[in-house]
């Protein structure tokens, strides 16, 4: 700190651009949580699959936040899909 100066800071939540998909944390260890930008938080739907292309969960979203149980899962390396949006997930014990 410095002897006479004020301190000050500004809380912001960035806003997700439209059509975006954030899942996080990665890696993973009991959960995770979808976050779905504007233009798609309607009736989508978080589907996981394992190396081999196998479905090993999939969950309705109904909610721009949702969270997901991770905890059934054996650690591993996974893939998701949300709508046409994409994206790898390791999960660790």
């Amino acid at each position: 700190m410095i002897p006479g100066c004020i301190i000050t800071a500004v809380e912001h939540e960035p806003q997700l651009p439209r059509g975006e998909v954030l899942v996080y944390p990665n890696p993973a260890r009991d959960f995770i949580t979808v976050e779905l930008g504007p233009q798609r938080f309607k009736d989508q739907t978080f589907v996981l699959f394992d190396l081999q292309g196998k479905r090993v969960l999939e969950r309705r979203l109904n909610q721009p936040i949702s969270q997901i149980s991770l905890q059934d899962l054996p650690m591993g390396i996974y893939l998701y899909r949300v709508g046409n949006v994409s994206g790898k997930l390791v999960v660790e014990q």
